[in-house]
């Protein structure tokens, strides 16, 4: 099915709000799944198995010489929901040392890269890359020629772990291909702001359910208390 961009941002938005999490986090995921979704990358699906399998983690950050390492408590993965923004941040927070920032394993890895392309525009270039459960490598470069995305192949991209997550300030180093240029992103981004993007109906259905948690039940007393058009609906 179809979806519009703006609907994908506030449908994702008011899901993760649903599943329990704090409004920062939601309008966060909200610009994720839409960023995710505009190019190609089937963010609506990648959001809605995040929210599924979240399992909340403590978090011990410690500065270990030229990086900055995130564990999660008891060696437990952490989720890209909790991590993928507070990556970013740490990143661009010691931008003046270069430090990179390195996550021990983070569920759903590929959400964090909307944040990695958004900090790269103002700021220079930057790579985050990770090693799939299978060994192999994915990688996404943002620099002044635009987001470039390496992988060995699609399925490789989206797997639902991460290890070794590496948010680093320059160019990827390592010789991996080239799954999607910039180009392709482009434009997969104009075929998406024109025409909708296409998104999973079973997936769309459960991220629209989530949504549904918060809305006012209508009663009398949410009217009186502004739902809706009040007790005396003359329209």
């Amino acid at each position: 099915m179809k979806v519009s961009l703006n609907e994908i941002q506030a449908t994702a938005q008011k899901a993760v709000s649903g599943a329990g999490h704090p409004y920062g986090i939601a309008e966060e995921m909200g610009f994720a799944a839409r960023w995710l979704c505009q190019h190609g990358l089937r963010g609506a699906e990648k959001l809605l198995h995040a929210l599924e399998r979240h399992t909340a983690a403590n978090c011990r950050i410690d500065q270990d010489g030229g990086s900055i390492r995130v564990q999660g408590g008891d060696d437990q993965t952490l989720s890209a929901l909790d991590t993928g923004v507070s990556m970013i941040e740490l990143l661009i927070a010691h931008k003046s040392s270069k430090k990179s920032v390195v996550a021990a394993s983070i569920a759903h890895p590929l959400l964090a890269i909307p944040f990695a392309a958004r900090a790269a525009a103002q700021n220079d270039s930057i790579c985050l890359s990770w090693t799939t459960i299978d060994h192999s490598e994915v990688a996404a470069e943002f620099n002044d020629a635009g987001v470039t995305v390496r992988a060995f192949d699609p399925f490789t991209l989206i797997q639902a772990r991460g290890d070794n997550v590496t948010c680093q300030w320059g160019a990827y180093q390592q010789d991996v291909p080239v799954l999607y240029s910039n180009d392709y992103l482009n434009a997969q981004s104009r075929t998406s702001i024109a025409d909708g993007c296409s998104v999973d109906e079973q997936v769309w259905k459960k991220l629209v359910a989530l949504a549904h948690r918060t809305y006012v039940p209508i009663s009398d007393q949410s009217r009186l208390t502004g739902a809706g058009a009040g007790l005396n609906d003359n329209d």
